[in-house]
C-alpha cells in the first residue's frame, strides 16, 4: 500500500514537471526577461537597440516589416540632413560608415552622408551582429500584456504566440503597433488650429502659399539649396485643370468639393510614396516594370498637368537627387508625381491585411506612374524619351524585382504625452534643459487631398495639406518620448512620438529618428539597470551626459 502510494506521488511529481518545462516559455515563474525589448527595426530602432546593448543591457529588437533599416535601407538614400553639423552621435557614426562603401570617386561633394540603399541594409546589419542583439525578424505584435501602467510583456504573432517579456520597451516603428496597443493616449491626422494655437493646423487654405529662397533662414532643405526646381506650383496645379472627364465623373484621386471649414480637425495623413533608387547607366539599368493591374485612367489627371505646361520633362515629374555611383533617389516633385495622394488615410490604423493591401495598391500604382510616362503614346515623345532613359538598379534590392522594399510612411500614429512639440517650438528656435537631440528641417508636409473646387462653371482640381514652411534649429526634450506616466511607466516612443501633426512634419527625418531612438535606448538601459519606478524618473544628468547632442 505504501509502495503503491508512493509510485503514484512520483508519476503525479513527473507529470507536473513536464507540465512545468512545457508551459516555460510562457510561464511568469520560468520566463526569460530582456532588459530592453525594442519593436520595429527601422534606423530609429537599431539605433535604440544598439546603443543599450553598448550599455551591457540584454536587449531583443524585433522586426515586423519585410527588411530590416525602414525607409533608409528601402530607397531613402539621400540623406535629410540640411545641416550637417547637427547630425552627431550613432547617426553620424552610422551614415559615415554606409557612404564610405561607396567607391571614393562617385561619392557627392558637400553630401557626407548620402550612401546607396544596399550598403546601408549591410551596415545595419552589421550592428546588429556586432552588438550581440537577439534579433527575431518578420514577426508582428498582436498583444501587450500590463500590470496597472506597467507593460509586463507583449504577444507575437508567431505560430506559439510567443510572449517576450521585458524591464522596458521601446516602440521604434513607423506605425506605434506596440504603443497604440499598450492603451496610451494617441492620436492620428491633424488638430485644429485651436488645439495648439497653431495657424498651419487642420485643413488648408487654397491656395496655399509659395515661398521663396530668401524667407528661409538655410537653403532650403528640401533639395540642398535648389529651391526653384523643387516647388514651383501652387495648390490650383498652375493652371485651372477640369477635374471631370467627358462624362462628368471625377478624375481617378479627386474627391468632390470640401464641406470641412479651413482650420477644422480630420484623421486625414500626408501623402505616402516610395523613394526610387533609380539611374541611366545602361550596365546596371533594369527597365521600368509594368504591374499587373496597370490602368492608364489613374494617371488622367497626370496627362492633364503636362499638357498644361508644355515645357515639363521627365525630371521636373520626379526630382532625381544624386546619389554615389551613377545612381539617383527619385522623389515626389510638384502636383502630380510619385507621391500616391489620397492612398494612404486609412493604413495608420489598419490591420496588418488592409496594411499589405493598401502598400500593394501604392507599388503598383508607383510602377503604373513610371511605365505610363515611358509608353504611353498619348505622353509627350520628350517625356517618353526621357522617362525610358531611366530605370531601377540591377544591383538595388534584388530579392525584390528591384523595386524599393519600403512604403515611405511619413506619418501615422503620435502619442499624445505630457509634453507635445507644436508649431511655435519649430519656429521659434526652442530651447530645453533636457533636450536629447535637434531638428532644423523645414515643416514639410505632402499634399493630403486633391479635390473638385466650383468656380465659375466648372469643377477645378485643387490640392489641399501641402506645407512647406521655415523652421530654426530647435531642442527635441526627453518628455516627447513618453506617454503619461500614468498611462505607462516602462514604454518609449522613438517614431511616433508626442508633437502636432505640423510639428511632426519637421521632426520625422530619419536623422532625428536616429538621434531619438538612440536617447531611447540610453534611456531604456538605465532604467532597467536602476531602481526608478517610471523611465519619466530615470537620473535625466546620466543620460545627457552619454549623449552627444
Amino acid at each position: 500500500m505504501k509502495t503503491n502510494c508512493l509510485g503514484e506521488l512520483f508519476c503525479l511529481f513527473l507529470i507536473l514537471l513536464l507540465f512545468c518545462l512545457s508551459g516555460c516559455a510562457a510561464s511568469d515563474t520560468c520566463k526569460k526577461e530582456y532588459d530592453v525589448a525594442v519593436y520595429g527595426a527601422t534606423p530609429s530602432g537599431i539605433a535604440a537597440a544598439v546603443r543599450a546593448a553598448r550599455c551591457g543591457a540584454d536587449v531583443i529588437l524585433i522586426n515586423p516589416d519585410r527588411e530590416i533599416g525602414g525607409v533608409i535601407s528601402g530607397g531613402l538614400s539621400r540623406a535629410d540632413a540640411n545641416n550637417p553639423s547637427l547630425v552627431k552621435g550613432f547617426a553620424r557614426e552610422f551614415f559615415l560608415r554606409a557612404a564610405s562603401l561607396s567607391p571614393a570617386h562617385t561619392r557627392i561633394k558637400g553630401r557626407p552622408f548620402d550612401t546607396e540603399p544596399k550598403f546601408a541594409r549591410a551596415v545595419f546589419l552589421e550592428y546588429i551582429k556586432e552588438s550581440g542583439i537577439t534579433f527575431l525578424d518578420k514577426t508582428r505584435i498582436i498583444g501587450v500584456n500590463k500590470r496597472g501602467a506597467e507593460i509586463c510583456s507583449i504577444v507575437l504573432d508567431n505560430p506559439n504566440g510567443k510572449k517576450i517579456f521585458a524591464k522596458s520597451f521601446i516602440d521604434a516603428s513607423y506605425e506605434g503597433d506596440l504603443m497604440a496597443l499598450s492603451g496610451v493616449s494617441y492620436t492620428v491626422g491633424r488638430e485644429g488650429k485651436d488645439v495648439y494655437g497653431e495657424s498651419l493646423a487642420g485643413v488648408r487654405e487654397n491656395p496655399a502659399k509659395v515661398y521663396r529662397q530668401e524667407d528661409f533662414a538655410e537653403p532650403c532643405p528640401c533639395v540642398g539649396g535648389n529651391f526653384k526646381a523643387h516647388y514651383l506650383h501652387d495648390t490650383r496645379f498652375g493652371a485651372d485643370i477640369s477635374a471631370v472627364d467627358s462624362s462628368g465623373r471625377l478624375l481617378f484621386g479627386v474627391c468632390p468639393p470640401l464641406k470641412e471649414p479651413f482650420g477644422s480637425a480630420d484623421k486625414l495623413v500626408q501623402a505616402y510614396n516610395f523613394r526610387i533608387t533609380a539611374t541611366r547607366r545602361a550596365d546596371i539599368k533594369v527597365p521600368w516594370p509594368k504591374p499587373s493591374d496597370y490602368n492608364p485612367s489613374r494617371y488622367a489627371l497626370l496627362l492633364r498637368y503636362i499638357q498644361a505646361h508644355p515645357g515639363m520633362s521627365f525630371e521636373k515629374l520626379v526630382h532625381p537627387g544624386i546619389l554615389p555611383s551613377g545612381k539617383f533617389d527619385l522623389n515626389s516633385n510638384g502636383p502630380f508625381s510619385t507621391d500616391y495622394v489620397g492612398g494612404s488615410h486609412l493604413y495608420p490604423e489598419a490591420g496588418y491585411a488592409q496594411r499589405e493591401s493598401i502598400w500593394l495598391d501604392h507599388e503598383n500604382y508607383t510602377k503604373g506612374f513610371f511605365w505610363f510616362l515611358a509608353n504611353d503614346l498619348s505622353v509627350p515623345e520628350n517625356i517618353r524619351r526621357g522617362a525610358s532613359e531611366w530605370g531601377l538598379c540591377s544591383d538595388e534590392f534584388v530579392d525584390n524585382g528591384n523595386f524599393p522594399t519600403r512604403l515611405y510612411v511619413r506619418e501615422a500614429r503620435r502619442v499624445i504625452g505630457s509634453f507635445v512639440m507644436t508649431q511655435g517650438h519649430i519656429q521659434s528656435g526652442f530651447k530645453s534643459p533636457r533636450s536629447v537631440a535637434k531638428g532644423s528641417f523645414a515643416i514639410d508636409c505632402h499634399p493630403v487631398r486633391r479635390f473638385a473646387h466650383p468656380e465659375g462653371d466648372g469643377l477645378f482640381v485643387r490640392e489641399e495639406g501641402h506645407i512647406l514652411s521655415p523652421a530654426k534649429p530647435y531642442d527635441i526634450p526627453f518628455e516627447v518620448l513618453l506617454p503619461r506616466r500614468e498611462e505607462c511607466s516602462n514604454l518609449i516612443v522613438s517614431v511616433c512620438f508626442s508633437a502636432s501633426h505640423v510639428a511632426y512634419c519637421s521632426m520625422r527625418m530619419e536623422p532625428v529618428y536616429m538621434a531619438l531612438g538612440e536617447a531611447s535606448g540610453l534611456a531604456a538601459a538605465l532604467y532597467s539597470s536602476g531602481s526608478a519606478k517610471c523611465i519619466a524618473d530615470i537620473d535625466f544628468n546620466r543620460l545627457a551626459s552619454s549623449l552627444e547632442r
